[in-house]
């Protein structure tokens, strides 16, 4: 990971002032991997699970470091901040940069949809207000308050995306970043190896609720019995396809919804991506923007790769959401796929991790979904996919691989012109190989 630092002088002045370290030459990012860090850099190195990023402070002294943050004692040539544990020196540090930064913090975390609102919602903001927003999926108690040092001081907003796999982790980058609108777009058990049920992580997300302040404000799903639930001292605003809410959402069809009677058109077709629009008019409106800006720039929204957007090779279609898989989002992809024309519509799926006592259960979940959808052949890789295999029914034709190169091969043989093709998995299983391949 490496962060650009826009304002050099600043945070020059930053640690000089807080640390009485002076620092010779500019510092351009900050950096906790050596083989990302370049000329004038600040090398952060983080000790992790499988490496110690100390022992690799030697390969950074060629590009002449602006400052080498360390937990062990060092004899170089270049200033040098010794610390106790550098995850609580960066989050000291950022804590003090967000304090000198003119932006309003806005929190954005929930099980599924995170990344695509917080992009959603900086397309949407950034022609009227300026912006900054944590970069690509830097949403880690360490990544996410780290990005937030490239962020310029001309920034009034900054959209901070916050994910969690233990408990207390939203809690600590809300101490870091202080936000002062927060969103939870839902809850489903997404990464919940640590967590013992679908409350224990509505009661780690809504640490961004209880964090906010009384003049704060909580952009609240009125539909998520969980978030429901969640208190905050803060001003709430609501919304939802359900019940009595200041943004009330209505599906008209695939492709458009009504907010408050306001027809708005969606980027791509799905109720997930229906549930990301509203919540995002929500904020927007909330914010001070206008309808018709807020529909003519949601209709022009482009998904980041890997999140839904639809790719063309030759006669095929390819539903690219290969970044991440759960339950929810996993059945919400296929959803859409069983809703679209296409002469055949082929499910590519690969395990889904991280799930903990939910992992055979979810698994299985996905084979009865798919009983009852309109898709025409169901490929899947990895040992958990094969409790999802065992599911479907056999007049659906489902076919099991041991690895990727194997569906690439099947794809390959038998491609027909017209194919719609949708691939999901979790990370791991690095689907987006087998588009690579198909290719």
């Amino acid at each position: 990971m490496r962060v650009k630092i826009n304002e050099s002088e600043l945070f020059r002045k930053l640690i000089k002032e807080n640390f009485q370290i002076k620092m010779n030459e500019i510092p351009r990012g900050i950096t906790i991997d050596s083989r990302l860090h370049q000329s004038g850099d600040v090398y952060l190195p983080i000790n992790g699970d499988n490496f110690d990023g100390h022992d690799f402070i030697s390969n950074v002294l060629d590009n002449n470091p602006s400052l080498v943050i360390s937990e062990k004692k060092l004899n170089i040539k270049f200033p040098i901040l010794n610390t106790q544990n550098n995850r609580q020196i960066i989050h000291q540090i950022v804590a003090i940069w967000q304090k000198k930064m003119n932006s309003k913090i806005i929190g954005i975390t929930g099980s599924n949809g995170k990344t695509t609102t917080k992009e959603l919602a900086y397309h949407v903001l950034s022609k009227s207000i300026k912006c900054f927003k944590t970069k690509e999926n830097y949403n880690t108690v360490l990544s996410s308050p780290l990005s937030f040092l490239s962020a310029k001081h001309s920034q009034e907003i900054s959209l901070i995306e916050m994910g969690t796999n233990q408990p207390g982790e939203i809690k600590s980058i809300c101490d870091v970043m202080s936000p002062e609108i927060g969103l939870i777009t839902n809850i489903s058990n997404a990464h919940a190896e640590n967590f013992n049920s679908n409350k224990d992580i509505a009661i780690e997300k809504g640490n961004l609720f209880k964090s906010l302040p009384e003049n704060g404000i909580a952009i609240i799903n009125n539909d998520d019995k969980y978030i429901r639930e969640i208190k905050t001292k803060a001003r709430e605003k609501t919304y939802g396809f359900i019940g009595e809410v200041d943004f009330k959402g209505k599906i008209i069809n695939q492709k458009n919804i009504s907010v408050n009677n306001q027809i708005v058109e969606l980027p791509i077709s799905g109720y997930a991506m229906a549930q990301n629009v509203l919540a995002v008019f929500a904020l927007a409106s909330t914010l001070g923007l206008k309808n018709n800006e807020i529909n003519s720039r949601i209709s022009s929204f482009k998904l980041p790769n890997g999140r839904g957007n639809i790719l063309e090779i030759g006669e095929l279609k390819i539903i690219d959401d290969t970044y991440n898989a759960n339950p929810v989002s996993m059945i919400a992809g296929l959803r859409r796929l069983s809703n679209k024309n296409a002469k055949r519509k082929i499910a590519i799926l690969g395990d889904m991790l991280e799930l903990g006592s939910y992992e055979e259960e979810s698994h299985i979940q996905i084979g009865e979904f798919l009983n009852k959808s309109n898709i025409d052949i169901i490929l899947s890789v990895g040992d958990r996919m094969k409790l999802m295999h065992k599911k479907v029914e056999k007049n659906k034709t489902a076919l099991w691989f041991k690895s990727n190169e194997g569906i690439i091969n099947f794809i390959k043989d038998n491609r027909k012109d017209g194919d719609l093709i949708y691939l999901k998995g979790s990370r791991f299983m690095v689907m987006e190989k087998i588009i690579e391949g198909i290719k």
